[in-house]
């Protein structure tokens, strides 16, 4: 999966939550959206963290090659 698609997914998912939230019938639901939420966030600095050390340990190396 490419990094927008497990972007859209994970706002896909954050957006889910928020409704079930606001629609929740009982505490329990509630509690599910919660932590729900919370992996979701959790995943979504995950991939934050994975793409600062990608772009360093590849894309940076190529931006400031010297040319020949």
């Amino acid at each position: 999966m490419e990094t927008k698609e497990a972007a859209k997914t994970i706002q896909r998912l954050l957006s889910i939550t928020e409704t079930g939230l606001a629609f929740s019938r009982d505490e329990f639901d509630r509690e599910r959206y919660l932590e729900l939420r919370q992996l979701l966030g959790h995943l979504w600095l995950i991939g934050q963290i994975w793409m600062e050390k990608n772009w360093q340990s590849c894309c940076a190396q190529r931006i400031f090659m010297p040319l020949p």
